[in-house]
């Protein structure tokens, strides 16, 4: 109590949805430099779409798997108390932007895709080669969050946790040598992870195709590659 801190990564977009939580507006509208929640990054893939209207859950689960727009925080307050918010351009104001609500009738959902370049991808596994068990990760898991990778994709088989994440060259040093003490540690640094959510065939985009599949996961609304 009594301190003073800073929200982080889309702080004033936080401290809008906050206020709005506080004082039950109809409807919060965050400008942006942007038409609104696009479909793909430009910087790296063309003929990008505007997403005109998606529900909480589904700017959720984009802001977790990368879009950088939105942040995450931003849509929970707004979730609870079923405020909708609109992304606006100040740049192009006649344009009607995107929204976000409770609940969404659409028939097609368009496919997104949210590409991750410069990732680490560790493959973890006990020197005696016995199984991976919850203790193994618990502990992995402490060690990650004392050095400081960020965790966008992890994978388990019997003898080996794989994970993709974030990290600075100096702090990957330091973790694989904190790792080592009592693992056998592999990683491939300068990976890139390849998100596709509302996937409607296995086809990775053809800029992309050269690269090499390390590893590929696949659920029901959505695919993940790491790709080198």
């Amino acid at each position: 109590m009594g301190e003073t801190t800073t929200l982080g990564r889309e702080g004033s977009d936080f401290t809008a949805a906050i206020f709005a939580w506080c004082l039950d507006s109809n409807e919060v509208i965050i400008w942006k430099d942007v038409d609104g929640l696009l479909n793909a990054d430009p910087k790296y893939f063309n003929n990008t779409k505007v997403l005109k209207s998606i529900s909480y859950k589904e700017a959720i689960e984009l802001s977790y798997l990368g879009a950088s727009v939105i942040h995450q925080n931003t849509i929970k307050p707004l979730e609870n108390k079923n405020i909708p918010l609109s992304i606006r351009s100040f740049i192009n104001t006649n344009n009607s932007g995107s929204y976000i609500k409770e609940i969404v009738e659409s028939k097609e959902k368009i496919t997104s895709l949210i590409y991750k370049p410069n990732q680490v991808l560790l493959s973890i596994s006990t020197r005696d080669y016995s199984f991976i068990f919850e203790e193994h990760i618990s502990e992995i898991f402490s060690i990650f969050s004392k050095i400081g990778l960020k965790v966008h994709l992890m994978q388990n088989s019997a003898l080996s946790f794989s994970v993709c994440g974030i990290i600075s060259n100096k702090s990957l040093l330091i973790l694989v040598a904190e790792l080592q003490k009592n693992y056998i540690v592999k990683y491939n640094d300068k990976v890139n992870l390849l998100t596709i959510r509302n996937f409607k065939n296995l086809d990775i985009p053809k800029s992309l195709k050269d690269q090499e599949i390390l590893i590929q996961q696949r659920s029901r609304a959505t695919i993940r590659y790491v790709l080198k």
